[in-house]
């Protein structure tokens, strides 16, 4: 159960307010709730802060996705506590965007799996404890045309973070769209460091659709390109290997 507010205060900022009910076997009664305010002074610069208590539902859909090759622990419990969000845009030019976010709470239930796997199942056992998180993000984003932009970013976990998760984040995306969107294409490449004591290349991912008519579209990815010319392999949760070089053929249908 859950209630909202909103308010528009002159017409460049927008006040808005959320308060919750959530109760589980685990955590019994939590009153979630968040105050937002966004501000937009002028054309070139924008400005959204947050701050609240919140829970984070987890279940084993959600840890299987997040946090592979990990023994999900006998008591799974939902992450909550207090936080903080700010984030901004800054339009240097028409064509050059900055941006920039920071993220913070005090989480009470953060999964935190082990560095070593256990003798008997072969996975990482996984529990959850309290720690301080915090995320920052700076970018640059360049519209070329309403056909191509690229957008490069810097992320850096500043607090505690889990076993395996990256502590620096560098990221390319390059997208372009043919006229009427008949075709078009993606190419991400990020490169990570603090996984664990190995120093990779980057991943570098492609990929590419062609609308064959109006409610049929085909579409390809290529993961991890650069695999096949890596010395070693890659590892994410040592010593388990990465996939590697994986194709992907799809297609939509629309109704």
């Amino acid at each position: 159960m859950s209630g909202l507010f909103g308010i528009e205060i002159g017409n460049v900022t927008q006040l808005d307010a959320e308060a919750s009910w959530f109760w589980s076997d685990a955590e019994n009664h939590l009153f979630p709730f968040q105050l937002a305010i966004s501000t937009y002074p002028t054309d070139l610069f924008s400005l959204n802060l947050s701050v609240g208590y919140r829970v984070q539902e987890y279940n084993l859909a959600y840890l299987f996705q997040n946090y592979p090759l990990t023994d999900a622990p006998v008591i799974l419990t939902d992450n909550y506590g207090w936080f903080f969000n700010a984030g901004t845009h800054i339009h240097v030019t028409q064509d050059w965007i900055i941006t920039g976010a920071l993220s913070f709470m005090d989480n009470n239930g953060l999964f935190s799996p082990e560095k070593t796997t256990d003798g008997v199942t072969g996975l990482f056992p996984i529990d959850q404890e309290e720690a301080l998180s915090l995320t920052s993000e700076v970018g640059l984003r360049w519209n070329r045309s309403t056909q191509f932009s690229t957008y490069v970013s810097w992320i850096y976990e500043v607090l505690e973070r889990p076993q395996f998760f990256p502590e620096h984040s560098l990221n390319l995306e390059m997208s372009w769209l043919g006229r009427g969107g008949k075709y078009g294409g993606e190419l991400t490449s990020v490169f990570y460091t603090g996984v664990n004591d190995f120093v990779q290349v980057p991943i570098l991912n492609i990929q590419g659709f062609y609308r064959l008519v109006d409610f049929i579209r085909v579409g390809a990815e290529l993961h991890d390109v650069l695999y096949p010319v890596l010395d070693d392999p890659r590892y994410s949760w040592f010593p388990f290997v990465d996939v590697g070089l994986l194709f992907v053929f799809k297609t939509y249908i629309t109704f």
